[in-house]
């Protein structure tokens, strides 16, 4: 039908340009709407991947500052009177112990840290070690009768065996006497009373990437080796120290000790803070000495200066098929194509203090 003017118009009374533009906004709209849909199709498909990674991310975060935070932590060592890390190292950059990395190796990927358990025996040795692999003989133990001061030991434990020097060995009880521990292993030298040697059960733990499984694994020298995180692509260490000569552990006067020489004066030259007013130890200064006991037991020196560690944790989506080739977002690509069905991967800083490291203590 045709209109003033001769317009055709439709049978509503439309004209066909109106029709044409209609139609054209109704299918923009609709093309519109099911982009919309789309995205919230793909936001609902990849929302619990993402909240995987974030909820994982934060609980190895925490659970890594807590073990960091507990490094030295536990009953006075020494006579009841030192805390223990004023006596030895209780953080080290490298898998401690036997099955671990060499000595003095460093490495920004792992690090062991020393605790002892809430109650846990502690004794001082009675007699001189005739030789590293004689037993120990331990004087009165608190807790125990007189006439068994070993009683709160008991065979697989693993001890910490050291005295004023810093020299320490980590072993493992092989069987428990009235008032004798055997050892599985030989220890790195003869500990002796006159330099205040004692003994004391602690739990050793190892954190390492393992690159090749994307994973986290938590081991000790008793033989544990498990997954503590999956799906982490990175992490990163960073040491901090005090630039000023550690003061502990301290020999008696006279001794020549790790730390402090005979004369008490200390061995460590002071170091320019460049971290505040810490000093960031790289893994070098962390390997190079001075060296501290010997063998199997030697240790850099420089770790009695650790105050802080930085590290850094990367964690992925466990799925591949939400992960793409982008190389910011991806550490380990995966078949993603879609970027709305991509979970990049997180990642968290976080610095620890470690307050049973606090010099004056």
């Amino acid at each position: 039908m045709r209109g003033r003017g001769g317009r055709v118009r439709s049978a509503r009374g439309l004209t066909l340009v109106e029709v044409v533009v209609a139609a054209g906004l109704t299918i923009t709209l609709s093309a519109t709407l099911l982009i919309f849909v789309r995205m919230a199709a793909a936001a609902i498909r990849t929302q619990p991947e993402r909240a995987d990674v974030q909820q994982r991310l934060r609980a190895t975060v925490d659970g890594l500052a807590l073990r960091l935070e507990n490094a030295g932590a536990g009953p006075a060592a020494g006579g009841g009177s030192v805390p223990m890390a004023r006596r030895v190292p209780v953080i080290f950059p490298q898998r401690r112990g036997p099955g671990g990395d060499p000595p003095l190796s460093a490495f920004a990927d792992r690090f062991t840290v020393y605790t002892t358990p809430e109650g846990a025996a502690l004794a001082a040795l009675a007699q001189d070690m005739a030789t590293v692999t004689a037993p120990i003989v331990l004087a009165s133990s608190p807790g125990c009768p007189l006439s068994t001061p070993t009683c709160r030991f008991a065979v697989g434990d693993t001890v910490l065996v050291f005295d004023a020097t810093g020299a320490h060995d980590i072993v493992t009880v092989s069987a428990v006497g009235p008032s004798t521990l055997d050892h599985a292993a030989a220890v790195s030298r003869p500990y002796l009373t006159g330099l205040g040697a004692a003994v004391t059960v602690v739990e050793v733990r190892s954190v390492f990437l393992d690159a090749a499984r994307n994973q986290l694994r938590l081991t000790s020298p008793a033989g544990m080796n498990q997954p503590l995180a999956d799906n982490v692509t990175d992490f990163e260490l960073t040491f901090f120290g005090a630039p000023d000569p550690p003061d502990a552990p301290r020999p008696p006067p006279g001794e020549d000790g790790c730390v402090i020489d005979a004369a008490g004066g200390p061995k460590l030259p002071g170091l320019q803070a460049n971290w505040g007013s810490l000093v960031a130890l790289s893994p070098r200064s962390l390997s190079d000495g001075p060296v501290c006991g010997s063998g199997a037991a030697a240790f850099d020196v420089d770790l009695f200066r650790v105050r802080q560690v930085r590290f850094r944790l990367r964690a992925q989506a466990g799925d591949a098929s939400y992960r793409g080739a982008f190389a910011r977002w991806f550490r380990r690509p995966g078949q993603a194509t879609d970027v709305r069905m991509m979970v990049p991967d997180q990642e968290v800083t976080r610095d620890v203090t470690l307050t049973n490291l606090r010099t004056g203590q």
